[in-house]
């Protein structure tokens, strides 16, 4: 249900606030890819789409639209909050940071604001990448390599070399 709330959410601002819209649809969806994971596409097709437009009646948005938005949110969303509610979020410049399975920064969010906070754990040159792992999956010791780059890649359609 919060999935498709979430999506609803950015979809309407397509009319409440373009610049944000604009800003959203600069990300990327991944949609070629994603339609080419039928467990993926499918299930948004169930839980998101369907609701939208059926459920609740947004026909004025396409089906392709809300995959895209499904899709960006998958691929860019950062999980914030702490143990006892978590959510997902949209940050303006941090889909632009690149992927890394070995990052040069860490990234958490403010306990009250929920903005994102991004640390180098190592001494970084003017002009150096910086990097960031996409997933919390990595930086937890508990799961097995193996089972967190295939989370990951499932999640985020990110590799690791």
């Amino acid at each position: 249900m919060f999935e498709s709330i979430l999506s609803l959410r950015c979809l309407l601002l397509k009319h409440a606030n373009h610049e944000k819209w604009e800003k959203i649809n600069e990300m990327e969806s991944h949609n070629k890819i994603r339609r080419n994971i039928p467990s993926l596409w499918d299930r948004n097709q169930q839980l998101v789409v369907n609701r939208i437009r059926q459920q609740w009646g947004y026909k004025e948005y396409s089906e392709e639209e809300i995959h895209t938005i499904c899709g960006i949110l998958e691929v860019n969303s950062f999980e914030v909050g702490t143990d006892g509610c978590r959510a997902r979020a949209l940050f303006p410049e941090a889909y632009l940071i690149c992927h890394d399975c070995q990052p040069n920064t860490t990234h958490t969010d403010d306990p009250l604001t929920h903005k994102l906070q991004l640390h180098s754990t190592i001494p970084l040159k003017k002009g150096s990448k910086i990097t960031l792992s996409y997933s919390y999956i990595l930086q937890v010791s508990t799961i097995p390599p193996s089972i967190a780059l295939f989370l990951l890649i499932k999640m985020k359609l990110a590799l690791c070399e």
